[in-house]
C-alpha cells in the first residue's frame, strides 16, 4: 500500500507541475487569443453538433473570462501548484511534520474547492476534489501507520 501512497503523492506533485505551467501560460497568454484558440478548436464540432455538451461550454466559459477572471485564474493555479508541488516534496522526502501539514492544508484546499462547486456547479472540480479527498485519507493513513512504527521501535 506505501507504494500505492507514493503513486498517489507523486501525481499531485505531477499536477502541481501542470498547474504552475499552466499559471504561466495563463498569465502570459493574451485573454484574446485564448479566445481565439478556443473558437478555432471549437469551430468544427459546434458546426457540425451546435449542442455537443463538452464544446458548448468550452466555447461559452471562454468566452465569458474577464481580465480579472483571468489574472484570478493565474494566481489560483500558480499557488495551487506551489502548495501541491511542496506537499508532494515534503510526503515523498518523508518528513514526519509534514503529513499534519499536508492534512490541514489539503482540508482546507477542499473546502475552497467545495465552495467554489457550490457557486459555479464543476463537474471537472468535483471530480478533482473527490480525488483530493482520496489523497487526504491516503495521507492520513499513512500518517497513523507511521507514528505507530514509531511507537513500537
Amino acid at each position: 500500500m506505501y507504494d500505492f501512497f507514493r503513486v498517489v503523492v507523486f501525481m499531485k506533485g505531477a499536477q502541481g507541475i501542470f498547474e504552475l505551467v499552466s499559471s504561466v501560460l495563463v498569465a502570459l497568454i493574451p485573454l484574446r487569443t485564448i479566445v481565439a484558440l478556443v473558437d478555432h478548436f471549437t469551430e468544427d464540432e459546434l458546426f457540425n453538433d451546435p449542442n455537443d455538451f463538452i464544446a458548448t461550454h468550452v466555447h461559452d466559459f471562454a468566452h465569458s473570462i474577464s481580465l480579472g477572471g483571468k489574472e484570478f485564474a493565474a494566481l489560483y493555479l500558480f499557488l495551487h501548484g506551489i502548495v501541491k508541488l511542496g506537499l508532494a516534496i515534503g510526503l515523498l522526502s518523508g518528513k514526519r511534520w509534514v503529513y499534519p501539514v499536508a492534512l490541514i492544508v489539503m482540508g482546507l484546499l477542499i473546502l475552497y474547492q467545495i465552495y467554489r462547486i457550490w457557486l459555479h456547479h464543476s463537474l471537472l472540480l468535483t471530480g478533482a476534489t473527490l480525488f483530493d479527498c482520496f489523497v487526504v485519507y491516503l495521507i492520513g493513513r499513512e500518517y497513523l501507520i507511521t507514528e505507530a512504527r514509531i511507537r513500537n521501535a
